[in-house]
């Protein structure tokens, strides 16, 4: 005999996990609680850049805190509306690459996939600039340094650092 009462599960079915589109990964979630604020902060954000104030947010925090899962909740709740949703993240381990969260945001706007040849990551980000309507050969040296591809000729070798910084800035905005 037991002398106090014991709390007691029923497994009412199997849930199947759902894609997280920020990282590409399979999860079960949960239902999401107390994080209006955070949400409503983003969705703020995303009002100002609608009304062409640039902006940029970052979350930061440590492992397990609940960034991606804020991140997926927002991009959820974009599904009705026009927008264009990018997503990158840092890791520990890439920190000294001050790039490396426009990077993957710039391989997803391009559709560029790991294992993709050179010659075809330059027609991705070709198409992806006359998309845009950017002029093609002004810009894609800026990326294709991102990228970690030379450009024939090295155009951006006879420019300043600062002006290969401005530039790469102004073209991924």
């Amino acid at each position: 005999e037991q002398p106090t009462p014991i709390r007691c599960n029923t497994v009412l079915g199997r849930r199947v996990p759902r894609r997280l589109p920020v990282l590409r990964r399979r999860r079960v979630w949960t239902p999401l609680v107390g994080r209006t604020r955070e949400l409503g902060f983003l969705h703020a954000a995303l009002r100002k850049a609608k009304e062409g104030q640039g902006l940029v947010v970052g979350l930061a925090g440590e492992p397990g805190i609940g960034k991606s899962r804020l991140v997926y909740e927002f991009y959820r709740r974009l599904q009705r509306s026009p927008v264009t949703y990018l997503a990158g993240g840092c890791f520990s381990h890439g920190s000294t690459s001050r790039y490396l969260p426009l990077l993957a945001m710039l391989r997803q706007n391009c559709g560029i996939i790991e294992g993709d040849q050179h010659a075809a990551v330059a027609v991705k980000v070709y198409e992806s600039l006359q998309k845009l309507d950017m002029a093609t050969e002004l810009w894609a040296p800026y990326l294709f340094q991102l990228l970690e591809m030379s450009a024939e000729p090295d155009l951006l070798s006879t420019l300043s650092p600062q002006t290969v910084k401005a530039r790469t800035v102004e073209a991924l905005v």
